[in-house]
């Protein structure tokens, strides 16, 4: 699917980014990001990295629950 400037401003929205923020995280300057979103134009090396970014904050989000319920699991055996 291609990448509009809609996702990546949803992305954003969902993650609390700013534009700097994220083409910090991605390699980009803001400026390149921002000519990006306006011209609605992502270079297929930034849409890998906002995808893979995207990835590993599901995983982040993922190992963390897993850590929770690891916690629970312990103190429930121990009882």
């Amino acid at each position: 699917k291609r990448m509009t400037a809609a996702d990546v401003k949803e992305f954003c929205k969902q993650q609390n980014l700013t534009y700097k923020q994220l083409a910090e995280k991605i390699g980009m300057t803001e400026g390149s990001l921002k000519v990006a979103i306006t011209t609605d134009k992502f270079s297929s090396q930034t849409i890998q990295s906002i995808n893979l970014l995207k990835e590993n904050q599901k995983l982040q989000t993922e190992l963390a629950d897993f850590k929770i319920l690891s916690e629970i699991i312990k103190k429930i055996s121990n009882n």
